[in-house]
Parts: structure tokens; C-alpha cells; sequence
């Protein structure tokens, strides 16, 4: 499979299209979303859950985040952004593979990264394009994506020192839709159990919404009554 490297992409006569942008991840109690090289937890059910709901839509990563998957996730579009313009992932020991709606490609700035995922998204009718990680490129889309999907892990993580953290989620720009959201959490998977809260930006007055919201639940306030932390040690990577 060929790897595609674009320091700019340009769309010569098109109309540009809004699609959906969206990040995804999953975060300890303490906002742990992983140590920058792997996955420090495993639940399977969480696992599929990204699965599906990626599946035939873009992913944007950072460089870090793709190494540590080992391989372009099937299914989906894998760009790859790095500050590196000689960056090469079948260099580094990465497994290409292609499949229908797969393939891997690498930009050197978010807008790039946008740019390419759009047209992706308009060939194959995609519905949303995914930041998927890691930390920086999370806070750095923080403002240019429509909507947050977060799975909550009931568990407590020996995280080194400098670990990635999820972003703060403002409850000033954001606010969960309850319809698409956990009140309770789903049954233990692997290491944990989990819960899912999706957030959406204000169409309103934070004011004028926050009152009229059944349910606000401000920032990354940790969901539901906790139960027993579980501790665990070590990383594991899943593909998914």
C-alpha cells in the first residue's frame, strides 16, 4: 500500500462541504488517556465501541498515537499528522494495509488533515470525520470539532509521570446530550466498567441552555456513583 504525504491539499473547483468533525477517547477517573506509547488498559467492549463507531470514516491521529496502534486501523482512512515533512510509517516498522475504505496517508498541519479527511469523507459518504489522539492533537482540534464522544473507565491506571491527559471539557462550550448518553454504567469489560458521554457545543446562550438542560453535567466531572477503583498495571494494545 502506498502512503500519501501532503503538505497541502487543494480542491480546485470544489465546494467545500461541512461534515461532521468529532474526537473520541477513553479516560480514567483522573483524565488518563494513556502514556503517549500505549494503551495502558483493555476493555474489549470499549474497544468495539470505537470500532463502530469509526468504521468508514477518517481517523486523524499524531504521530505518537499511530506508532502505538502498530498497524493503519482497517476499515478506516488513517492520517497520520507529524511535524516531520520526511516522516515515513513504513519505516518505522508500521504493517500497511488496504482494504476498501482503508489506507494511510501523512499531513504536516491540522487544516491539511481536515482538508484531506473532507474529501475522503464526500468519496465514501462518511458521516463524520474522528480526531483519535493523542493529547496535543485533542487540545489542538478542540475547537474546530462539533462534538465529544468520552468513555469513562471505572479504574485507576499506574500512569508514569508524564502521562497524556484528556482535554478540559468546558462546560461554558459544551454540554452532554443525555438521549445518547449513559445514565448508568454498562456492565464490566476486561479491566473495567464503562459508561459513554456525549457532548455537543451550545446552540444557545450557555445561560439560556444550561437552564433549560434536564441534566448538565459540567467539564470532565467524573459520571455516576464511583464504585471500587480498580488498579491496573502494564499496557496492552488492541486493534480496533
Amino acid at each position: 500500500m502506498s502512503v500519501e504525504s501532503r503538505a497541502t491539499v487543494e480542491r480546485p473547483g470544489k465546494a467545500s462541504t461541512r461534515i461532521k468533525r468529532a474526537s473520541i477517547w477513553a479516560q480514567t477517573e483522573d483524565g488518563v488517556i494513556g502514556d503517549g506509547k500505549a494503551m495502558l488498559w483493555h476493555v474489549p467492549a470499549d474497544f468495539h465501541h470505537f470500532k463502530e463507531k469509526t468504521w468508514g470514516c477518517p481517523l486523524i491521529m499524531g504521530r505518537a498515537s499511530y506508532e502505538a496502534l502498530g498497524t493503519p486501523l482497517r476499515g478506516r482512512l488513517n492520517i497520520v499528522l507529524t511535524r516531520n515533512q520526511g516522516y515515513n510509517p513504513v519505516n518505522t516498522g508500521q504493517t500497511a494495509k488496504s482494504d476498501d475504505h482503508g489506507g494511510l496517508a501523512v499531513v504536516h498541519s491540522l487544516a491539511d488533515a481536515f482538508t484531506l479527511a473532507e474529501e475522503e469523507a464526500a468519496r465514501t459518504g462518511a458521516p463524520t470525520i474522528w480526531i483519535a489522539g493523542g493529547a496535543q492533537v485533542y487540545k489542538q482540534a478542540m475547537s474546530q470539532v462539533d462534538e465529544l464522544v468520552v468513555s469513562y473507565l471505572d479504574l485507576e491506571v499506574a500512569a508514569p509521570k508524564h502521562a497524556a491527559v484528556a482535554p478540559n471539557i468546558d462546560p461554558a462550550e459544551w454540554h452532554v446530550i443525555n438521549e445518547e448518553s449513559d445514565s448508568e454504567w454498562r456492565p464490566q469489560s476486561g479491566d473495567a466498567r464503562w459508561l459513554v458521554k456525549v457532548y455537543r457545543r451550545w446552540t444557545e446562550s450557555p445561560a439560556e441552555a444550561f437552564q433549560n438542560s434536564e441534566n448538565p453535567v459540567p467539564g470532565n466531572r467524573w459520571p455516576g456513583t464511583k464504585g471500587p477503583s480498580q488498579n491496573v498495571n502494564g499496557a496492552r494494545i488492541e486493534q480496533v
